[in-house]
């Protein structure tokens, strides 16, 4: 279809070079040009759109949403001195701790994404949480980071969310609340025009809980394969059992002991916590 769009585009605009050359009463080159531009237009819409006539949204589209949303949370931040994005250049230390263990989730046999990590500062309001949005994109606050102990606490999270983003269940909650049309435009390139309002859906709107547990089931097989200790994650869930995350992120409550109980002889027996590693790392951001 794109080579038809892209043929038809070459055959209009020779067609009126042509017209050019031959006509010389000027009204009628007025109308000619007036319906050859209106027909045009309808036509290229309709070859922008055709991929999506089934009301679907691909992996690129998915992309190319995440993308959008993404710039229009920097120009929001950038208006709110109370937001700040801690950018790689400026803290190398932990964007390349985080990393590490990103990629080390990937290489297991239970998910496979690589998701894109950003990491965000509220000067004034403490916000121990982190979120997801589409195309692979995920931001965690500091404030969250400060508040974990161990680096089986954040292995925990970060599996956890990076299951969500592989799960496309942030497309599916934006999606859900501002249709499918509205998506398929950001798709094709139009503004984010409401980023408060998608802000609040991906942050602050709780996800199902049948989702979660598939995406704390995820966690728990990626700490257990990796050697860590469960038992430190199950810590978070009893010393810390309200955080903004976990609300964002609803378990029962019993779930703190659920993961204190897997731990076995048998497929489950890590002890890693590197506390001292993860401290170091958060030394390196703001207090």
């Amino acid at each position: 279809m794109q080579a038809i769009c892209s043929l038809h585009s070459l055959y209009l605009r020779a067609f009126i070079t042509f017209h050019f050359l031959i006509s010389d009463m000027k009204s009628r080159t007025i109308i000619f040009l007036s319906f050859l531009l209106i027909s045009t237009m309808l036509f290229v819409q309709s070859c922008s759109t055709e991929a999506h006539d089934k009301n679907e949204l691909t992996t690129a589209d998915e992309v190319a949403i995440g993308q959008s949303i993404h710039q229009a949370f920097l120009q929001k931040w950038q208006k709110d001195s109370n937001i700040v994005l801690l950018s790689i250049a400026n803290y190398p230390v932990a964007h390349k701790y985080i990393n590490n263990l990103q990629n080390q989730i990937k290489n297991t046999p239970y998910l496979s994404q690589l998701t894109t990590i950003h990491l965000l500062h509220n000067k004034n309001t403490p916000t121990a949480n982190a979120f997801v949005a589409p195309g692979g994109h995920v931001y965690i606050y500091n404030d969250l980071l400060q508040t974990l102990n161990y680096e089986s606490q954040l292995m925990g999270v970060l599996t956890s969310l990076t299951a969500c983003s592989e799960s496309k269940a942030a497309t599916q909650k934006l999606t859900n609340r501002f249709s499918v049309p509205y998506m398929i435009d950001l798709a094709l390139g139009g503004n984010v025009d409401n980023i408060d309002d998608v802000l609040m859906e991906l942050q602050d709107i709780p996800y199902d809980t049948t989702g979660v547990a598939s995406y704390d089931q995820k966690s728990m097989q990626v700490l257990c394969a990796e050697g860590y200790n469960i038992q430190g994650y199950a810590d978070l869930f009893f010393l810390q059992s309200n955080l903004k995350w976990m609300q964002l992120f609803p378990r029962a409550n019993t779930f703190g002991q659920t993961l204190f109980n897997r731990q076995d002889s048998t497929d489950c027996s890590g002890s890693v916590d590197n506390e001292i590693p993860y401290k170091n790392m958060l030394g390196t951001l703001p207090q």
